[in-house]
């Protein structure tokens, strides 16, 4: 299966029959049937990983497996209820833990249009591992979406310092538009540009456009 061969459920039903009590087979059945979007049977088997994990943040990554299965079969309510459930299992000090559980009900949350909620379970995700670029990038995209431009700037502006590259740098610049800083703007744009960004030239040219420099507006996109 790791190696691209679909073609091995009743391999891995055997193998899971075989070493009852080993959750490495009920891992690649969910991932199977997840692939399959059989999520009610991908739900069963990472609960079944879950059960047989050797350590609570195995057990951990398995249920956020199960709870992404439910959330994509829409069922909301029900991946709520198992994740938090979870939080009576660890401790207070338990921060990677905690991190997967904060990012995997953001997930739901998000999915589920709960925007509110959302953001508040992906700043937490956030405040306990930092270090989470795809989830900030993520999260700074729908703050923009939701017109919350203060925010969605801190959080691309933090990933111009931890991921610098022209999209992060553009996307600073379209913040910096939105609220109004249209110097900030064309400084972000510029930067953007100088690492081979080619949305931002077009934004660039649009600004300078509006400034009133329309020789060098024209130079940027001939």
């Amino acid at each position: 299966y790791k190696y691209g061969n679909k073609n091995v459920i009743e391999d891995l039903l055997r193998l899971s029959n075989e070493n009852t009590g080993h959750s490495t087979p009920y891992l690649y059945l969910g991932k199977l049937y997840e692939e399959y979007k059989n999520y009610d049977k991908a739900k069963k088997y990472f609960l079944e990983a879950a059960k047989y994990s050797t350590n609570m943040l195995d057990k951990i990554n398995f249920s956020c497996l199960a709870a992404v299965s439910l959330k994509n079969n829409k069922k909301y309510a029900e991946g709520r209820e198992l994740l938090l459930a979870l939080f009576k299992e660890i401790g207070s000090s338990s921060y990677q833990e905690q991190y997967e559980l904060f990012k995997s009900l953001a997930n739901i949350e998000l999915e589920a249009s709960s925007f509110d909620n959302y953001f508040a379970l992906a700043e937490k995700a956030l405040y306990l591992n930092p270090s989470d670029d795809a989830l900030r990038f993520q999260l700074a995209h729908n703050y923009y979406q939701k017109a919350h431009h203060e925010l969605s700037l801190y959080h691309y502006k933090i990933l111009c310092n931890t991921s610098p590259d022209s999209g992060n740098w553009n996307n600073v610049g379209v913040e910096f538009a939105e609220l109004n800083l249209n110097g900030k703007a064309v400084s972000a744009y510029k930067k953007s540009e100088e690492m081979g960004g080619t949305t931002a030239v077009g934004n660039l040219a649009n600004k300078l456009i509006d400034a009133g420099f329309l020789e060098e507006a024209r130079s940027r996109v001939e």
